[in-house]
């Protein structure tokens, strides 16, 4: 068993390759620490590129841009609040009808406790015996207290309602501004 087919390897790590990586490292670290101010950005442009062709649209019946872009974002919030005014009512009128019976129906329900008096794995051994204490009214009393517990992180609540508030805001605003300037999202490309 002789060294003579054997080839050896020999790997340079020069200082530019090294400051590459790093230099990678630290823009993807960047990168995730401001991930929601990129997807802020990312979705002003996608935003902005979807109101484009209606706004070229307008153009070509001589309506100058700015007014072009008031009308269409009027036009496209008028959409939603028509059809959140729609459906809303009707789904918090289900919900809450929904959500008043709940409890009649977890009281009246024995099928609940899968291994209760009279079901159908009660003799199921190991399975019977783990399950023994589970029933839907520890579910749902235990997703109650988690919700109740939530009052304790008001803060961080109000935290995340201003912060989704004002990333709403800023998107609105970046859109607004990269569809009023002629060829904005292609300079803000570039």
């Amino acid at each position: 068993m002789g060294n003579s087919g054997e080839k050896n390897i020999t790997v340079q790590v020069t200082t530019g390759s090294v400051i590459k990586i790093l230099f990678l490292l630290l823009a993807g670290y960047l990168i995730f620490e401001l991930r929601d101010l990129v997807l802020v950005i990312l979705t002003s442009v996608v935003l902005a590129a979807s109101i484009e062709p209606a706004t070229k649209w307008f153009a070509r019946y001589k309506v100058p841009r700015v007014p072009a872009v008031l009308i269409v974002y009027f036009l496209v919030v008028s959409l939603f609040v028509g059809v959140f005014s729609f459906f809303v009512p009707v789904f918090l009128n289900e919900a809450s009808e929904f959500l008043g019976s709940l409890p009649h129906y977890i009281d009246s329900i024995s099928a609940w406790n899968p291994v209760g008096e009279g079901s159908f794995i009660k003799d199921g051994g190991v399975i019977a015996n783990e399950l023994s204490g589970f029933s839907l009214r520890d579910i749902v009393v235990s997703l109650r207290d988690l919700a109740t517990g939530a009052e304790g992180n008001f803060l961080q609540i109000m935290v995340g309602v201003f912060g989704g508030i004002f990333s709403f805001i800023l998107i609105v605003i970046l859109s607004f501004y990269f569809s009023v300037q002629e060829d904005g999202i292609q300079r803000f490309l570039e």
